[in-house]
């Protein structure tokens, strides 16, 4: 690597920032507008609220020691089925200044996967997980690096047409960035030499 580039993996690991540990953390996705999307079981047209408190034990066989309370987050996860067709919603950030953001997605079964869009932000981008370990599990996945006000919205909203698929977010997380990540980040989007677009085509669809 050049002393010129940011970072290799575009700060996708939560140990790429310096003050990970500094993360503010929502928790409670009911604090999305509008109210009337959700509902405490599936609904067509909601989010369906569930009530959740992590753990970060490691996995075990079915009959090893039984599960203990941990250090993790609680709050109040959200969920949509494929055909739910449920609203988008909007969740305020409550921060100012430049952070790393992270979006906790919910895994099961069958894989998921979310659109998510700052107020500031063209068009969505999509994350997601095919995680299924146990019945129910949360994968903290790198969104984008923004400079944020305290106006600063998030808008969530699930893929409900074409492939439909499942949605479901338990927490987003925000990482403010030092002054040295600022430079180094602002520097790295400025420099017009490695604006490269390729395109391609795999010869099913568009």
């Amino acid at each position: 690597m050049s002393a010129t580039e940011f970072q290799l993996w575009g700060g996708a690991a939560l140990a790429d920032w310096a003050n990970a540990s500094e993360a503010i953390v929502i928790t409670d996705m009911t604090q999305g507008s509008p109210s009337s999307a959700f509902s405490p079981r599936m609904k067509k047209g909601h989010w369906r609220v569930m009530s959740y408190e992590m753990t970060d034990i490691p996995i075990r066989p079915v009959d090893g020691p039984a599960y203990e309370e941990g250090d993790g987050y609680a709050g109040n996860a959200i969920l949509a089925g494929p055909e739910t067709e449920a609203p988008e919603l909007t969740l305020p950030l409550g921060v100012d200044g430049w952070h790393a953001i992270f979006v906790g997605v919910f895994g099961s079964g069958i894989p998921n996967r979310s659109f998510f869009r700052l107020d500031s932000d063209p068009a969505p981008l999509i994350r997601g997980t095919s995680n299924r370990a146990y019945y129910g599990n949360s994968t903290e996945v790198f969104l984008k690096t923004a400079e944020l006000t305290s106006d600063s919205v998030l808008h969530i909203s699930q893929q409900a047409s074409g492939i439909t698929s499942d949605s479901g977010v338990t927490h987003i997380k925000l990482i403010p960035l030092t002054d040295e990540e600022i430079a180094q980040l602002t520097a790295w989007r400025a420099d017009e030499s490695r604006r490269i677009h390729a395109t391609g085509s795999d010869g099913f669809s568009f």
